[in-house]
């Protein structure tokens, strides 16, 4: 589905297969509603619209770059609630005392840097971070294996490994940074 769009000319409704459309159902919430309505009541009482094509163009410009600024602030607003609610959960568990550690997903969305550090995005919240990786994660052709818990043995991934689209599971929050917007994570499998 498209996005809506402001426009001087009508324009084509995919969806309700129409020619033209023009919303006008919330002119108390939306300023372009009640422009169509007053365009349309003074064309039927008085035989003209009531704005020219250039006042309604001038309008049109005004709005869509006051609503790009308002999606920016609404992305960011959402961002910084969704990683205030990491940031709350990861104090909580660190205050909790419990063994237990929230684990997420994340999938991997550049590839690794020379320093170690690969660009994700929490698969649940579709939030970026940075995933942090240990230092012979970097190195060609060695591998660290270890015994877990339950006697099995674990290897960890290298970077040269690791491509845009992996999946990377039982990562752990490190540190999230409210007033940068940034996430830090760690993970056993990296």
């Amino acid at each position: 589905m498209t996005k809506s769009a402001l426009s001087v000319e009508p324009a084509r409704h995919a969806m309700l297969n129409l020619d033209s459309y023009a919303t006008v159902t919330s002119p108390l919430r939306r300023f372009t509603d009640m422009v169509n309505h007053w365009q349309l009541h003074s064309f039927k009482s008085q035989g003209k619209p009531m704005f020219s094509k250039s006042n309604v163009a001038y309008m049109v410009a005004q709005l869509t770059a006051k609503n790009e600024i308002l999606s920016r602030i609404q992305r960011k607003t959402d961002g910084f609630y969704t990683f205030k609610a990491l940031k709350q959960l990861q104090e909580e568990q660190k205050n909790d005392g419990s063994k237990t550690v929230a684990r997420f997903k994340c999938i991997v969305n550049r590839n690794p840097t020379d320093d170690g550090e690969v660009s994700v995005i929490l698969l649940d919240y579709g939030v970026r971070g940075v995933l942090r990786t240990s230092w012979y994660a970097l190195g060609k052709g060695i591998t660290d294996q270890k015994i877990d818990g339950e006697g099995k043995m674990k290897q960890k991934k290298l970077l040269s490994d690791i491509e845009v689209g992996d999946i990377i599971e039982n990562v752990i929050i490190e540190d999230v940074d409210l007033l940068d917007g940034s996430i830090v994570l760690t993970s056993e499998s990296v």
